[in-house]
């Protein structure tokens, strides 16, 4: 039995929503994987970590993730070569477009901070990868819970 999803917005405007979301992945399906506005998940863009972490700088310190989308032959792009805050580079990513239906990225963290990573079908599926990169000396990343008593 094939399990359907609710269908997403379409265009800039649907991935728009989806970048601002937490969800991981986000489709707007050509009509024929779409029955009464409801997606299969079999046709979504996903993406194999939603989060990577670095504890050192460098190449000796790169970690891949994989996309892939089922039967899906055309190119999954990245949001850039590098994701930073402000000037500041905080992770280089190669390559910035590669052919699906699976497509490998290589991070290599450059400066500690946090950063996203958005990989996009061409439809108005994406994906969205957090990078975050400490070294020594830096602080941990800020946590959303409270400290244990």
């Amino acid at each position: 039995m094939t399990k359907w999803l609710p269908r997403a917005g379409s265009g800039a405007a649907g991935l728009a929503a989806c970048a601002a979301s937490a969800v991981l992945a986000c489709a707007v399906p050509a009509a024929a994987d779409s029955v009464d506005g409801m997606v299969n998940p079999a046709n979504t863009i996903r993406v194999s970590t939603a989060q990577l972490a670095f504890s050192g700088l460098g190449a000796a310190n790169a970690k891949t993730f994989m996309v892939t989308k089922h039967g899906y032959t055309r190119t999954f792009n990245a949001s850039s070569r590098t994701c930073g805050q402000g000037d500041r580079a905080i992770a280089r990513f190669t390559p910035d477009a590669h052919a699906g239906p699976a497509a490998t990225f290589t991070v290599t963290p450059l400066n500690p901070g946090y950063c996203t990573i958005t990989v996009a079908d061409d439809g108005s599926g994406a994906v969205r990868v957090q990078v975050d990169v400490q070294a020594a000396g830096t602080a941990p990343r800020p946590s959303s819970s409270p400290p244990a008593p």
